[in-house]
């Protein structure tokens, strides 16, 4: 690369002097004009390495050394003359500017020629990859401006105008086809390698224009509307492009679809349930290689976490998995367990946190494959508080709640936002996700695992999960901020009441989990349930996210006052004589529990009981009565239902 940089300096200075020596008729050391060429040698760097002139290239095609010689011909130009619009009262003549640069750069392309070993093909087979909808947006586009401009700014000399007008639209499409401008954007995997193709084009625009202004301006000082419309044409392209991209690329994740405006059904009946051994180790079987997996891990894999060994050893039998069968590493690269034949790990071990892999739900049900029934899969990941606490713990008090906040917008909002997500997901790569405790928990049981046990190991959470079924094949877990619950009504059938979301993502495949694990509390509800979000408790505290279910009662499947729709999980936990009464009526957007606070699941039956008892006998007495018992408990007695 410096070779090439120095002989490059030799080849425009000669250029330079040439041009100069032509202009002037004689040879001279020192001129006017001599300044300049500091500015030329800087303006040919820069486009070099926009285009990536020096990279060491190993093309098939003589034609693909020559492109970035190509773009940088024309950025020199247009960066020199944007230089001397900005910079310069009066412009320096254009045969030693533009004639030293062209000369310097047909020297480089004799000299590649000559040099080059690549033979050009007889038969140069061209792929078009060419975007239709957007060359006409484009097209539109630039048509659009060049309108408005003229017509806000009236143009001195009309003739010149047609004809600088003309020239840039030219320039538009040459420029634009030259760079691939027109080309699919699901022909990128990247967003980068996208956007960047369209900034170079942008610029090779620019610097035709440019370029092309510092040949007309002396006719005609209005011909430097031509760059604000280039300028202008390239913002509003650049956003067209975003957009288009967004439209047309799937963002490479996993995330559900967030749906803001059309509710999302969330299931209350999972199939999954945790029913890990809560006594002794879990243990696969014994064989004659079974002590050499806790020995390495001790001694080798492990030496320097002896922590994570510990929790691993007070969880599992080591002595009973086969170390040939045993598989751990620290990477977020999922070639990794890709690569491992089918249903044989008894253990994967993977240290790397999950909020560096892009795909968490295919890389965990690549995982399922990978092990045997009852296998064992040990995973880490960075939950919202432990991120949180690193913050605090990194920086200054208040840095950190201003880079906290920044990183909570940009890495938990953002990859949750249809438009932003894809941009966000292209520019990451999904690594560094700010990710929820509980949203990882049900993405495990979603894919077919129980968790055995978890433990805080400095900033990270590890878990250890047992294989104990195939993934669920739900398509889209309810993700948006607007849910529809699957409730029992009026004769057992299933409606969908409305609320909003008060729990982190897959929280609905953990309910029997949550349970078990925790039972229930005062009124009926889970005993410090994890899954709740702080914004969904302040929402519950006020009544706020139960509003949705007018919508219900609208559309005749609820009723003002009655017993609550329960989900299949609570419904099944009744008395059957409790059941048969409670589906002879429409269920109720204002239950009895309001009215009597009922403390245990058995007083909620009684107060139950006790409402369908008076309502059989005075219905419309007793909904009233309720009514304003209810309410002047939630609003007198701030009784809340969890």
């Amino acid at each position: 690369m410096l070779i090439k940089f120095i002989i490059d300096l030799l080849i425009y200075t000669f250029s330079f002097k040439l041009a100069e020596t032509i202009k002037l008729g004689e040879i001279v050391v020192y001129s006017t004009y001599t300044p300049y060429l500091a500015v030329i040698l800087l303006t040919m760097l820069l486009s070099s390495l926009i285009n990536g002139k020096y990279y060491i290239r190993k093309e098939k095609r003589r034609v693909d050394n020559f492109k970035p010689l190509f773009k940088s011909l024309i950025i020199s130009l247009g960066i020199i003359t944007i230089y001397f619009h900005l910079f310069t009262d009066n412009y320096p003549s254009r045969l030693i500017i533009s004639g030293s640069i062209i000369l310097g750069y047909f020297t480089e392309f004799l000299i590649g020629i000559f040099t080059s070993q690549i033979k050009v093909e007889k038969k140069l087979k061209i792929k078009f990859n060419f975007s239709f909808p957007l060359f006409i947006s484009e097209f539109i586009l630039i048509l659009t401006i060049i309108a408005l401009t003229y017509y806000f700014t009236l143009p001195v000399n009309k003739n010149i105008e047609v004809v600088s007008t003309s020239l840039l639209i030219i320039i538009w499409f040459t420029g634009s086809f030259f760079v691939h401008q027109f080309s699919l954007p699901s022909s990128y995997t990247n967003y980068w390698y996208y956007i960047w193709e369209r900034i170079k084009g942008y610029i090779i625009i620019l610097a035709l224009t440019s370029f092309m202004i510092y040949i007309l301006i002396p006719e005609n000082l209005s011909t430097i509307q031509q760059f604000y419309i280039a300028v202008n044409f390239s913002i509003c392209s650049f956003i067209i492009n975003n957009f288009y991209y967004i439209y047309r690329n799937k963002a490479l994740t996993d995330e559900p679809s967030t749906k803001f405006l059309k509710a999302t059904t969330l299931l209350d009946e999972p199939v999954l349930y945790n029913n890990s051994r809560n006594s002794g180790k879990h243990s696969i079987r014994g064989n004659p290689y079974s002590h050499y997996l806790a020995e390495q891990l001790l001694t080798v894999y492990l030496k320097k976490f002896r922590e994570i060994f510990n929790f691993l050893d007070e969880n599992l039998d080591l002595y009973t998995f086969d170390f040939r069968n045993s598989y751990m590493i620290k990477s977020s690269d999922t070639y990794n367990i890709e690569v491992m034949p089918e249903n044989k790990l008894e253990l994967y071990i993977n240290l790397r946190e999950l909020n560096d892999i892009q795909r968490i739900n295919k890389y965990l049900k690549q995982v399922n494959s990978k092990l045997i029934e009852e296998g064992i899969f040990v995973g880490a990941v960075e939950s919202l508080c432990l991120r949180r606490e690193r913050f605090f713990k990194k920086y200054p008090f208040y840095f950190a709640y201003a880079f906290y906040f920044f990183d909570f917008i940009c890495k938990r909002i953002f990859p949750k936002i249809p438009f932003l997500k894809k941009i966000y997901f292209g520019i990451t790569q999904g690594k560094n996700r700010a990710i929820s405790l509980s949203e990882i928990i049900g993405r495990i049981f979603f894919c077919g695992f129980d968790l055995l046990n978890l433990k805080q190991i400095g900033n990270l959470v590890y878990f250890i999960t047992v294989k104990k079924r195939e993934p669920l094949t739900d398509s889209n877990p309810s993700y948006g901020p607007f849910i529809k619950l699957k409730r029992i009504g009026q004769h057992g059938k299933v409606i969908y009441v409305y609320k909003f979301r008060t729990m982190y993502p897959y929280s609905e495949y953990l309910q029997k989990f949550v349970f078990e694990k925790t039972n229930l509390k005062e009124g009926g509800k889970f005993k410090d349930d994890f899954r709740i979000t702080s914004w969904g408790k302040v929402l519950r505290k006020i009544w706020l996210d139960e509003f949705p279910m007018f919508i219900n009662l609208v559309k005749g499947q609820l009723k003002l006052i009655g017993v609550r729709p329960l989900s299949t999980h609570y419904f099944n936990l009744y008395p059957e004589e409790l059941k048969k009464r409670r589906i002879k009526y429409k269920p109720g957007l204002v239950p009895p529990y309001y009215a009597d606070i009922p403390k245990t699941l058995e007083e909620i039956f009684a107060s139950e009981e006790k409402y369908l008892d008076k309502y059989e006998r005075h219905p419309i007495t007793t909904d009233v009565i309720y009514f304003f018992k209810a309410w002047y408990n939630i609003l007198i007695k701030k009784a809340r239902s969890g």
